[in-house]
């Protein structure tokens, strides 16, 4: 159901998201209109920081040992490539951590699972003011590790992503970037005849700074 509501929540926001894009473009035709093309200098922006995220398996075999929330840590890079005045396409590599403790369902084992997905996204930016609300889809690796004195597993798992956030640019801090955003991940590990699906819906915060390249 989780899944079902953040697919819901993705789209809405695509559908503001194409609004917004179109008033840009109308009053973009406008301007084109009653001024003369200006030359402007290309600028390409890249951000690096730190990211923080509250996420919510979509796994019930997951929640039962681990609990319902987990805390991620992590480092983004993006590189955005501008399109038109208002517009750019960006490429992000982000690298997260997680670290959980539970009980196994059955023998109440003490488990300890450590998690690090490392996702790659394209982005689609609009600038609004102050405000790039973006839009973005990717693919993710899982690495995981789980261990208790039953044995220990480690392994890997492929999955992708939807997301949909918003960076925001402080007037008089224009070297920094606050980004909030929601992403929902699948990525489904199998150990023998087990499957779980590591991914799930994830609330995401980040600070990061922001590098202007100029090129004439």
């Amino acid at each position: 159901m989780k899944s079902n509501h953040c697919i819901r929540f993705l789209m809405i926001w695509m559908v503001l998201f194409v609004c917004i894009s179109d008033q840009k473009g109308l009053s973009q035709s406008e301007q084109d209109v009653y001024q003369k093309p200006v030359s402007q200098k290309r600028e390409h922006s890249t951000l690096f920081g730190f990211t923080l995220g509250n996420t919510r398996p979509a796994s019930e075999r997951f929640k039962e040992v681990y609990g319902n929330i987990g805390v991620m840590t992590g480092i983004e890079i993006s590189h955005f490539f501008p399109l038109i005045q208002n517009s750019s396409l960006g490429i992000s590599l982000e690298i997260r951590g997680m670290a959980k403790a539970g009980q196994s369902t059955i023998s109440r084992q003490n488990t300890l699972l450590s998690m690090n997905p490392i996702t790659v996204t394209g982005r689609y930016i609009l600038k609004k003011g102050v405000l790039r609300p973006f839009l973005g889809t990717g693919l993710d690796i899982f690495l995981y590790k789980e261990q208790s004195s039953l044995g220990d597993h480690s392994g890997a798992a492929g999955g992708f992503h939807l997301e949909g956030g918003v960076y925001c640019h402080p007037p008089l801090f224009d070297m920094i970037s606050i980004k909030a955003g929601v992403r929902w991940t699948r990525a489904v590990a199998q150990e023998d005849s087990i499957k779980v699906n590591l991914g799930g819906l994830e609330f995401g915060l980040g600070i990061l700074l922001c590098f202007e390249i100029k090129k004439n």
